[in-house]
């Protein structure tokens, strides 16, 4: 089985705070191209 890691040095709030951004999605998921909505929640 293949295993992918990746080690960050920047504080988990920073992850989170892109991860939570909706809009920048397609720049860090790879083959999303475009935001149609994203929800507020």
């Amino acid at each position: 089985m293949a295993k992918n890691v990746r080690e960050l040095r920047c504080a988990p709030s920073a992850v989170f705070r892109v991860l939570e951004n909706g809009w920048i999605f397609p720049s860090w998921v790879v083959g999303a191209t475009r935001m149609r909505d994203v929800d507020a929640d």
